[in-house]
């Protein structure tokens, strides 16, 4: 199993979309994390279509900050624990039965997000 996780740092141009058509051809990830969309669900959307990908959870940007997303294949299957503006906690199992837990954050600069990651962390 592959997993690929890219700051995307904004998800509008032609350019990130053909660099990301790149990785995807080349690594054939089963998991894709994407970190600073700066978009929103529609958009992301179209490009799991493009990128042949069977499913998608997108948490969609809050005035061109932040956006978080994420693909996966048919060979593996997600059980979501939560997300919000600033994560995603899920776990993974592939079809060879491989089980593991994949949380990912989106830090905010600011420091904004300090007190939601730290309930985050202790309640898992």
């Amino acid at each position: 199993m592959k997993t690929l996780v890219w700051n995307v740092r904004g998800f509008g141009n032609t350019r990130a979309f053909q660099v990301l058509l790149r990785l995807k051809q080349k690594h054939n990830p089963d998991l894709l994390f994407l970190v600073e969309t700066k978009t929103d669900h529609v958009h992301m959307e179209n490009v799991r279509v493009k990128l042949g990908f069977v499913s998608t959870l997108v948490v969609d940007s809050i005035e061109r900050n932040g956006g978080l997303c994420l693909f996966w294949s048919s060979q593996v299957d997600i059980n979501l624990f939560s997300f919000s503006q600033y994560h995603i906690d899920i776990q993974v199992s592939s079809h060879r039965d491989l089980l593991w837990r994949f949380t990912r954050f989106l830090w905010s600069s600011g420091g904004g997000s300090t007190a939601s990651w730290i309930d985050i962390v202790t309640s898992t």
